[in-house]
């Protein structure tokens, strides 16, 4: 019953970790989610082998499974933008494919927290993600992000639709 663009990554006796390629690529590859559910309960997910904190996305890490909740995690955490998986340099990167070429930086907030931001160079400012303020992207990022959610609400229409037999 693994939803559709995921696959089982990794299956032990006491948790499934499934895997997701983004659309989008970095550095020549597309990066890799991987999402865990434990026996316990717990919820965690890695980009690129990198932690993401499911807090700043008002993602539970531990929820009662069921088919609701489930479908509803798999929704929700497709959604969390790639560059989130990214160890953040002051150095300019040339390559993130050949379309697509920026700054992977580090931003200081006024509170002195340092937010990773992945800046292309085709953008003119960052602007925070719609989840969370306090998280920066840039503009070619969240324009990604809202295509992903424009897409999934597109096919779950589709799948609503109604179907006329002849």
């Amino acid at each position: 019953m693994t939803p559709p663009n995921w696959f089982i990554f990794k299956q032990c006796a006491t948790s499934i970790t499934f895997g997701y390629f983004y659309d989008i690529s970095f550095n020549g590859k597309n990066p890799v989610l991987h999402l865990t559910f434990s026996c316990e309960k717990l919820i965690t997910v890695h980009i690129d082998n990198k932690l993401v904190d499911l807090a700043s996305y008002q993602i539970p890490n531990r929820v009662e499974y069921t088919f609701t909740s489930l479908a509803a995690i798999f929704q929700c955490v497709k959604l969390i933008h790639p560059c989130e998986g990214y160890e953040i340099k002051l150095n300019k990167e040339h390559s993130f494919s050949s379309s697509i070429k920026g700054t992977k930086e580090i931003c200081k907030l006024s509170d002195g927290v340092a937010k990773h931001i992945l800046k292309h160079e085709d953008c003119l400012g960052i602007v925070p993600l719609k989840l969370n303020s306090s998280l920066l992207i840039c503009n070619k990022c969240s324009k990604f992000v809202a295509n992903k959610k424009m897409n999934s609400l597109k096919s779950e229409n589709k799948e609503n639709d109604p179907v006329e037999l002849s």
